[in-house]
């Protein structure tokens, strides 16, 4: 999507490389940290799995993926921090359930009728025997 939108004019291709650390870098790289940490130091239990790493890393992720978008838009100069208390920062809690309910809700469908689907997901460790 990042790509279309640059390519098509919308973005220039100098906001491109931080705008891809911000919205794909940073929440992979965050998600795959709680990911190890739950695995870590957290049971391995379904619900451990999927309130965790769903709706509580979905929602967290969404927060600090904002805050990183708040921040690059105030290195670039682009909005002043008035500004973007006002009009963006305001609907930060806004934002947060949504996001970790409906990233909860997929990964339960998915992970209860396909779980081959969700790749750190596995039958073996989560449901067998327990």
């Amino acid at each position: 999507a990042m790509v279309g939108i640059t390519l098509f004019g919308l973005n220039d291709w100098y906001g491109f490389a931080p705008s891809a650390l911000v919205f794909i870098v940073l929440p992979v790289t965050l998600t795959q940290a709680i990911l190890g940490l739950v695995r870590a130091y957290l049971p391995k239990h379904y619900f451990v799995y999927v309130f965790v790493n769903a709706f509580f890393a979905g929602g967290l992720v969404s927060i600090l993926v904002a805050l990183g978008a708040t921040g690059l838009m105030l290195l670039a100069g682009a909005y002043t921090l008035q500004k973007l208390i006002d009009s963006y920062l305001l609907f930060l809690p806004l934002m947060f359930f949504p996001e970790a309910v409906l990233n909860g809700w997929l990964i339960s469908i998915m992970v209860g009728f396909k779980p081959h689907w969700v790749g750190s997901f596995r039958d073996e460790e989560y449901l067998h025997g327990k």
